[in-house]
């Protein structure tokens, strides 16, 4: 009896089992398809700000500096221990290696991630100087200054704001590829500069940078200087940058005799501000019958000119300057041996997405060319420059 119950029982219980998947089914799938698109949509955004991240990271790096200019030294008394030696050629591979882009990022903790490979190669092809015995244009000492970079921010402090930050942490090498001595006879105490052996095994560097981008800043485009048969521009927009960074050389690393007389700066302040203007134009052409321009392709945002100032600062107590056997103490205020500061403006060379002309004025309180660091001097050059320049055609969304 009990078991004909049941099984009166069961289609019933199977009626209701399908009654209630048919009700249930649709809402449970509905929910279950708005959260996949809502993680979708958090995915997208995420890559979308990582290659934000990534990009702006490109703009606002060292471009490559290639310059033919003289060199005037209005600091050193002696002309006889640092001669005025003009050089012919000057080249500073200054870009970068980027390795990061939509991928270098985390949904759950809103990181972005990018890394940077710095060959950062600097050579000064000198003119010939008879009284070193040289019989052609040499490259007596070439700087090498390998390393990398790690950039990271997190989505609070970069998606969608104006005002974008991050931090860094670069680790690099410096050496000047020669074998000489470090200190010879004839140089009268101060460091062979003609092939002395210098090297910093490892450097750190800690960066805080940010951006600041204003678009869409309005221009009066009745001015013939704003548009012409083949191009309008619409508007135009200025982006600001900066960073700041902490570089510490290890005593453990550095050439004992410079370490135990403190001639060597250790420990370094950097800042760096730039501005870049970028214009923001739209491809077309002039209908002459109908006397209006006719847009034929989406706008475009490029680069015209960047102007930035880099200013190093030495903090090293006690710091002392001058030839091995008379060393003088200099004082923290002291910039004209402490400090280091250029100011440099490129401009983009129509049609190219990456070179420019650039001009550079600067002074060295201690020059940075490995082993000229004892040498003062004030400087102007002017040549070719050559990096990620912003730089967004007709087939890129803006």
């Amino acid at each position: 009896m009990r078991n004909k119950y049941l099984l009166d029982l069961f289609p019933f219980l199977i009626k209701q089992s399908v009654f209630l998947l048919l009700i249930v089914s649709p809402s449970l799938s509905a929910q279950y398809r708005s959260i996949d698109t809502t993680y979708t949509s958090k995915i997208n955004q995420a890559r979308e700000n990582a290659q934000d991240f990534f990009q702006t990271l490109m703009y606002v790096s060292d471009p490559t500096l290639l310059s033919a200019y003289s060199e005037y030294d209005r600091v050193w008394p002696n002309k006889k221990e640092f001669a005025t030696k003009p050089y012919f050629i000057q080249g500073q591979i200054n870009t970068p290696i980027p390795i990061g882009g939509k991928w270098a990022k985390t949904i759950k903790g809103g990181l972005r991630f990018a890394l940077f490979l710095h060959p950062d190669i600097e050579v000064r092809l000198l003119r010939n100087d008879p009284s070193h015995g040289d019989s052609s244009t040499p490259i007596r000492t070439p700087s090498f200054k390998p390393g990398m970079t790690l950039f990271f921010t997190q989505s609070k402090l970069w998606d969608n704001r104006k005002d974008k930050h991050y931090f860094g942490f670069k680790i690099y090498h410096l050496s000047n590829g020669q074998d000489g001595m470090h200190f010879r006879p004839q140089d009268n105490g101060y460091y062979n500069r003609y092939n002395g052996d210098f090297s910093d095994f490892i450097i750190f560097q800690f960066i805080y940078g940010g951006f600041y981008a204003q678009d869409h800043i309005p221009i009066d485009t009745t001015k013939k200087i704003n548009h012409s048969r083949y191009n309008r521009v619409l508007y135009t927009s200025s982006n600001l940058y900066w960073k700041a960074g902490l570089t510490i050389y290890p005593r453990q690393f550095l050439d004992s005799t410079l370490c135990a007389n403190s001639m060597y700066g250790k420990y370094r302040t950097q800042l760096q501000f730039g501005w870049i203007y970028a214009p923001v134009y739209q491809g077309g052409i002039y209908n002459s019958y109908e006397h209006r321009f006719l847009p034929m392709y989406q706008p475009e945002k490029r680069e015209r000119f960047r102007i930035w100032v880099d200013m190093e600062y030495i903090w090293d107590v006690p710091y002392r300057s001058g030839p091995l056997q008379n060393l003088q103490n200099v004082a923290i205020y002291d910039i004209t041996k402490r400090m280091n500061i250029t100011l440099t403006g490129s401009y983009r060379i129509w049609g190219t997405p990456f070179a420019g002309l650039f001009a550079q004025v600067g002074y060295y309180g201690s020059d940075p060319y490995n082993v000229y660091f004892q040498q003062s001097l004030f400087f102007i050059r002017a040549g070719i420059s050559a990096g990620f320049l912003i730089y967004k055609n007709k087939h890129q969304p803006l």
